[in-house]
């Protein structure tokens, strides 16, 4: 049997809808929204009055609106300035945090340096101390914050309660990262994996924004994705989907056992590592200056690479795969035409290929995107 909508929830839903419009489209009147929205003009003003009283929105004093007959009419604008969100996150040399109002437009940002050999605690009171420093350079109090979203490497394991997929961190799957936070800031607390969170902000604000199905591969120590389809990001049944690194290329490489390093992610890392090159710019440039056993290196990843990239395809037949990460921007840089070429000779549908437009900053703006979404998810006007 279908529910009627009650006047609170009818005046929600239209203080809500007055809210997005001034969201997106800046300041307007009142008659300005009653025509946008088809609502009667005594239903904009009351609604609009909730608003002002509650702080969504406000008057904007730089601008008014002249109908050429009379006063001008009064303009109104969101207020992005009632509310702000923190995005945290973590990678394998620095802790980023960032203090954003709820436009999304960044208020604050602190760094630090990460050392993962110093185990799951102290990286957890590196993020602590990042959430506390922006709010303090932000001047924002903990009952003006409405979200953390925070960017961790590996994932939650919903099922066992335990961060996982993490080895190169000690004492990290128990670290109850996010029930501590909650409990020092007294807000909601949300967390994905990194690369998700570079997904989610090269969707929404980077070379891929006008895709609906785009794959991000973050390629530099290690290897992940982050995997956006039909515009939503995708985490799959326990949270592991990207986990590109388990991939298994051929029968070459079968194990007996489980490890918590991939057996692809172990077969790029030894490619380079039992040379040694330093970085795969080293690499490239071994190979460039005629070093035989460096060529060979750089093509046996060349190839591993381009199958990773066809068997992504294939299953997922995105528009667009995007590459983040120092290896992955080296190795396509200089090896961009012999990718392609692969592609094309095993796959009927080969997507773009670009490198990252926001880079490092990707993560970042993902999660003060994530954050943001939440919020507006959990309002009630």
């Amino acid at each position: 049997m279908m529910e009627t909508s009650s006047p609170e929830n009818i005046g929600n839903i239209n203080r809500s809808a007055i809210v997005k419009i001034l969201k997106r489209k800046g300041p307007m009147t009142r008659s300005e929204i009653s025509k946008e929205l088809n609502l009667s003009f005594p239903a904009v003003s009351s609604n609009v009055k909730v608003l002002l009283d509650n702080g969504y929105i406000i008057y904007n004093n730089d601008s008014s609106h002249s109908t050429g007959m009379g006063r001008p009419s009064v303009m109104l604008e969101y207020n992005a300035k009632r509310a702000y969100v923190v995005g945290v996150c973590s990678d394998i040399k620095r802790i980023r945090a960032v203090c954003a109002d709820m436009m999304g437009n960044i208020v604050s940002s602190v760094q630090c340096e990460n050392d993962l050999t110093m185990g799951g605690e102290h990286m957890y009171n590196l993020m602590h101390a990042s959430i506390q420093n922006v709010l303090d350079e932000a001047g924002v109090s903990h009952d003006n914050l409405k979200c953390i979203c925070m960017g961790i490497p590996g994932v939650f394991d919903e099922k066992l309660q335990k961060y996982r997929l993490v080895p190169f961190v000690s004492g990290w799957e128990d670290i109850g990262l996010s029930e501590r936070i909650r409990k020092e800031f007294h807000t909601r607390v949300i967390e994905d994996n990194v690369v998700n969170l570079g997904a989610l902000g090269e969707y929404k604000h980077g070379v891929s924004a006008k895709c609906k199905n785009v794959v991000l591969i973050d390629y530099n120590i290690g290897i992940g994705a982050g995997v956006i389809i039909n515009g939503e990001l995708y985490h799959g049944f326990n949270n592991a989907a990207g986990e590109i690194g388990y991939m298994i290329m051929d029968k070459y490489h079968l194990r007996y056992s489980f490890k918590n390093e991939g057996i692809f992610e172990e077969t790029l890392s030894g490619m380079n590592s039992a040379m040694p090159f330093a970085s795969m710019k080293e690499l490239v440039e071994f190979a460039a200056g005629g070093d035989m056993k460096a060529a060979q290196c750089l093509e046996e990843i060349t190839v591993y690479f381009s199958m990773l990239l066809a068997n992504i395809s294939s299953v997922l037949n995105p528009e667009m795969i995007v590459f983040t990460g120092i290896s992955a921007k080296v190795l396509f840089e200089n090896k961009k035409e012999q990718i392609y070429s692969i592609l094309k000779a095993h796959i009927p549908y080969v997507p773009e290929l670009h490198l990252s437009r926001l880079e490092q900053d990707a993560s970042i703006i993902g999660a003060v995107e994530m954050a943001l979404n939440i919020t507006d998810q959990d309002t009630v006007y």
